[in-house]
């Protein structure tokens, strides 16, 4: 009768061993496809929002010299 308990013990170990990280790794990945779900909205908001800027000038070398 004693290695009935015992036996039960040594399968919840192993379920609590594999069923934890499973968890943990699920809930990760649920967190960071939720983050990722953001990202994309903010990406496609921002993009119809803000018009395209115009890239900025480089000084020319004569320019820069006359800072010196």
């Amino acid at each position: 009768m004693e290695s009935l308990p015992n036996a039960m013990i040594l399968v919840l170990l192993f379920v609590l061993r594999l069923g934890v990280p499973l968890l943990v790794t699920g809930a990760i990945a649920y967190g960071l496809k939720q983050l990722d779900a953001k990202w994309q909205a903010e990406a496609e908001t921002g993009a119809q929002a803000e018009p395209a800027a115009e890239p900025s000038t480089q000084p020319t070398g004569a320019a820069a010299d006359s800072r010196l």
